[in-house]
């Protein structure tokens, strides 16, 4: 037997690694190695539960194995918990693991492959119905698993359950009193769309609470991976978890989804393609590969779309992603960008940041699209205006041929046949001529421009004073007769009434455009065409009336954006044509435009004598946008998409878009069980956020009578009161009997000392209750000090003293601190001797208490008078230079040590300076110093034959005569020098003579004055004058 079962188990693990690609074998054979270990086949419950018992793996199903049959004491079947990283595997495709109990988790990694896993539980009988999948925060991986029982549906009547399929339902967390881990998963693949075989739930809580059956709850982390053929009938609930991801894969359709998660949910869809689906509160949407997602959801959050896959919003009319929206993040090296389908008349409103790049269709994902023309279909910001974020498929633009364009804050569809519509705002004409010959612009017939200089040029702008290209000048023709209307000056300016029934205003005479001179549009007429005054009035929307009378065309004004006068002369037969002129305007604003309003401004011709004029109109400005910030929804009312509006005007831009209610965040109200003196209440939900009621509450009647119990006497104590005899309910815990309080006691303690007090430490004692032995310490207060005075100390000048003070004998401690008395000053006295002209002196500071010196220093003896010249110039009042004086070390002595006395300083001679010391000095010091007489300047010299005449300028005060010196060298050295004494004031010329001939002479003169010096006579002479010289002819 033992033999038959090991070749079971290896020929199920040769079939399933037949089975996988080559790259998987190796790690499939390792796990096989262990299967043969330690692997089991059961055939009943109890080798199953024996198997899990001693962790045996994989457990083999053979044939139809029936497990559960432990339940608590309230009769609620107890799970059958299996083991870390456990393999359950079918002996064949159809082995059955048929359940009574829930099944819970108690490690990661387990395994439950090839085979069905059936759910008896039921409703038959009443019955609560219990068929628990408990992840307990751990793994578990259905690989080939078909989950579907047949219920009955009420076939059985009344002893039957109503139920048409018994599901399994999952949940993160675990049975009551149990323990779970922090990262629950599930993973179900393979499976197989055969009803029989299909893995299918009735709900996935990937987060719940601990609900009326008292679960383990559970908020962790979360992940689930479902491949496509996965049918959950009822809901899928993330709400709760700190974080989870939410995976759909494999080709095919899945069906019935409806998850519900947050901020921190991830929902990826790669291949798979998911109809009708409905993901509310999803923080993330990724959709990759592929897939097709057809949401009835409007409101998602932020969303990834690319490499071929598709979010369709046909479901819905208007769709909101209040976060960002990413897309491919390349077109080339293959990779397909994701493709976003709206309703025809659908919009999608982004608030956050768009990247990367989608195709946009509308209607249908594989045909060409249904485009509304000038439809807005996404509202969000382009921050890079040189990214094109979305764009047309290929069939939508060569078959359909739609265009796509990013214009105040949305992405529009424009159909590119049908005309690029544009709105004249304003017309300028800045240029035209005064008068036309109407010979020279005659209709040519190969539409040539008969006149190169009879032309207007004129500028278009649109209502945002845009300049209009030419492309849509030519294509709307805003130069022909549907725009122009030429008229007599005389009927469009007349005022009286009598005109406006007149017919003969029109002239056969329009404009034509050439292709070479962009902006000019040159006049031509027919062979009909009047001559006279006439104004062409350019308006800004064609008129399709036929135009009659005059008041037919006053009926236009409004339209009328520019005017220009020209008078139409026929040259052969007129004797004195006008003078003709080119009109060149320019313009004054009389009334400013704005956004709301158009303006006016006179346009007039510059040519001297023209006073041509008109009044035109200014194009509106453009609105000035700014945000309207978005409102966000909650669960109790409805948010507002971003909008935006005219700061000027508030003209609406951009409308907002109301953007649905969240759903509600459910929180669990726990049912409370009814006692003998309180109501119970059923379990209800409300909504976290905005306390909305979802399922309501209701009451459980109380159940009766109490249950008496007795409530013991305690006996008080010195520490603890007592209490009487009482009673209450052993139930509600309602008080029967109340049970009063009897005081403490009161201690008695007898003391021990344990340390002595002394004056600088604390005493210790023990105290002891006689009654009930209760012991503690208590401190013993400190003795008194023993004090000791301390004594004064004075102050002197070389130390501070003290202030008398105490301090205690026995442990020296501080009684009266003893203050600082501060320093007395030092008492300076000054000694000096004199420093005199032979022998130096000093100066000594030093205290008259102490006998401290401050400072002492040797004072030098003066020595000599510096003056800051040594002579002067005459200049008729008292001269007076610098004077300093210099000490035997050749320093300067301070001028506060000595006077200055001058003597004879003022006319020319030798002056006298006196210095006269005191304080630290003692004498005196004189030294001369020269006045010399002001110098002269010569004013002519010539040259007669080998003569040479000087000229000066006489110096009356106080001069004696002039000496003059010539040589032949400009620096006047003794060799080339001779000198002459000219011992006049008054003479003012000398000539000198025996020149050589040929010799080029320098001549300068200085005053000279003759005074005494020692009783001697001297000269003392003026600085010399500037150098002059002369040539001696040969």
């Amino acid at each position: 037997m033992k033999l038959l079962q090991k070749m079971k188990v290896y020929l199920c693990c040769f079939l399933i690694v037949s089975l996988l690609p080559i790259a998987a074998w190796e790690p499939v054979f390792a796990e096989n190695e262990r299967a043969s270990e330690t692997g089991v086949v059961v055939t009943n419950n109890k080798e199953f539960m024996a198997a899990l018992a001693e962790r045996k793996s994989p457990v083999i199903i053979s044939g139809v194995v029936t497990v559960g049959d432990r339940a608590d004491t309230n009769g609620r079947m107890l799970p059958i918990m299996i083991p870390q990283e456990t393999i359950i595997r079918g002996e064949t495709a159809e082995s059955i693991l048929c359940t009574r109990a829930p099944l819970q988790l108690e490690g990661d990694g387990v395994l439950f492959q090839n085979m069905k896993m059936q759910f008896e539980s039921s409703n038959a009988l009443g019955s609560v119905v219990h068929r628990e999948i408990f992840l307990a925060g751990h793994s578990l991986t259905l690989d080939r698993v078909g989950t579907y029982l047949d219920g009955g549906d009420g076939e059985f009547g009344d002893l039957g359950g109503t139920e048409k399929e018994l599901l399994p339902t999952v949940c993160a967390g675990g049975f009551p009193n149990t323990s779970v881990g922090n990262n629950a998963s599930l993973t179900v693949k393979n499976t197989e769309r055969e009803q029989e075989k299909r893995s299918m739930f009735q709900n996935i809580y990937m987060s719940h609470e601990a609900g009326s059956d008292g679960n383990v709850p559970y908020t962790g982390t979360a992940e689930l991976h479902l491949d496509s053929a996965v049918l959950v009938r009822e809901k899928i609930f993330a709400d709760r978890n700190s974080s989870a991801e939410v995976s759909v894969s494999g080709s095919g359709i899945f069906s019935e989804m409806k998850l519900y998660g947050n901020s921190n949910t991830t929902l990826q869809i790669r291949q798979s393609t998911v109809e009708h689906a409905v993901a509310e509160n999803v923080g993330s949407l990724i959709l990759d590969e592929n897939a097709w997602f057809v949401p009835d959801t409007e409101v998602f959050y932020n969303v990834s779309l690319k490499n071929g896959a598709c979010l369709d919003f046909n479901n819905v009319s208007d769709s909101f992603i209040l976060g960002n929206f990413n897309g491919s993040d390349s077109l080339n090296q293959g990779i397909e960008p994701g493709i976003l389908v709206l309703k025809s008349d659908g919009n999608l409103n982004i608030t956050g940041e768009v990247t990367g790049k989608t195709i946009l269709k509308a209607a249908n994902k594989n045909v060409a699209s249904i485009f509304f023309n000038e439809w807005t279909y996404i509202w969000a910001e382009q921050k890079h205006p040189e990214e094109a974020n979305f764009i047309l498929s290929d069939i939508d633009m060569e078959h359909t041929n739609f265009m796509l364009e990013y214009i105040d804050g949305g992405w529009t569809v424009y159909h590119q046949n049908a005309g690029e519509s544009v709105e004249i705002g304003s017309i300028e004409i800045t240029s035209s001529p005064s008068a036309v010959d109407v010979n020279t612009i005659l209709e040519q017939d190969d539409g040539t421009i008969p006149n190169e200089n009879a032309f207007c040029e004129v500028i278009w702008r649109d209502e945002n004073g845009t300049v209009i290209s030419n492309e849509i000048i030519e294509e709307n023709m805003f130069y022909d007769f549907s725009y122009v209307i030429g008229i007599k000056t005389d009927y469009w300016k007349s005022e009286d009434p009598s005109v406006l029934d007149l017919e003969d205003w029109s002239n056969f005479i329009q404009f034509i455009s050439s292709d070479e001179h962009p902006g000019k549009y040159y006049f031509t007429s027919f062979a009909e065409a009047n001559t006279g005054d006439y104004t062409f009035l350019f308006c800004s929307q064609p008129f399709s009336d036929h135009l009659n009378t005059v008041a037919d065309v006053k009926a236009l004004k409004n339209t009328v954006k520019a005017e220009c006068r020209v008078i139409f002369f026929d040259s052969s037969d007129t004797e004195n044509p006008p003078s003709v002129h080119t009109h060149t305007y320019e313009e004054t604003i009389t009334e400013a435009p704005t956004c709301i309003k158009e303006g006016k401004k006179t346009v007039s011709c510059t040519f001297a004598g023209c006073g041509e004029s008109y009044t035109a109109v200014i194009a509106k400005t453009a609105h000035l946008p700014v945000d309207i910030p978005m409102e966000p929804p909650t669960c109790s009312q409805m948010g507002k998409t971003s909008g935006k509006r005219c700061s000027v005007c508030d003209t609406v831009m951009k409308p907002q878009k109301e953007i649905p209610k969240t759903a509600h965040t459910e929180v669990t109200d726990p049912a409370q069980a009814p006692t003998c003196g309180t109501d119970g209440k059923t379990e209800g939900i409300h909504c976290g956020v905005c306390s909305t009621v979802i399922k309501a509450q209701t009451t459980i009647p109380k159940t009766g009578s109490h249950t008496e119990t007795e409530d013991p006497a305690e006996d008080p104590t010195c520490e603890k009161e007592g209490k009487t005899a009482g009673s209450h309910c052993s139930v509600c815990h309602t008080i029967l009997q109340a049970q009063n309080v009897i005081p403490k006691l009161s201690h008695e303690y007898t003391e021990q000392v344990i340390k002595e007090a002394t004056c600088s430490n604390p005493g210790e004692k023990t105290l002891t209750c006689r009654n009930c032995n209760e012991s503690h310490t208590e401190e013993i207060p400190k003795t008194p000090h023993t004090e000791v005075e301390d004594p004064a100390e004075e102050a002197t000048c070389t130390k501070p003293g003290k202030t008398k003070g105490s301090h205690c004998s026995v442990c020296l401690a501080v009684i009266q601190i003893q203050k600082s008395v501060p320093q007395k000053a030092h008492d300076y006295k000054t000694q000096a001797v004199k420093a005199s002209l032979q022998k130096n002196g000093y100066s000594k500071t030093e205290c008259s208490q102490c006998g401290k010196v401050l400072h002492e220093h040797e004072v030098y003896a003066p020595k000599s008078i510096v003056l800051s010249s040594e002579h002067c110039v005459y200049n008729g009042t008292n001269q007076y230079p610098a004077v300093t004086v210099k000490d035997s070390r050749g320093r300067f002595v301070e001028p506060k040590y000595y006077t200055v006395l001058f003597r004879n300083h003022k006319e020319v001679g030798l002056a006298e300076v006196q210095v006269t010391f005191r304080d630290l000095y003692e004498g005196i010091l004189t030294r001369s110093f020269k006045i010399l007489p002001k110098p002269t300047a010569i004013q002519k010299i010539a040259a007669t034959g080998r003569e040479v005449t000087v000229k000066w300028k006489k110096q009356k005060k106080q001069t004696s005569g002039y000496l003059i010196q010539y040589s032949t060298g400009k620096k006047f050295t003794a060799k080339t020098t001779k000198t002459v004494k000219v011992k006049k004031s008054k003479t003012v010329s000398k000539k000198i003579g025996r020149l050589k001939a040929g010799k080029k002479y320098f001549v300068r003169i200085c005053t000279y004055k003759t005074v005494k010096d020692g009783g001697k006579k001297v000269d003392l002479c003026s600085p010399w004058s500037k150098v002059k010289s002369v040539k001696i002819s040969r």
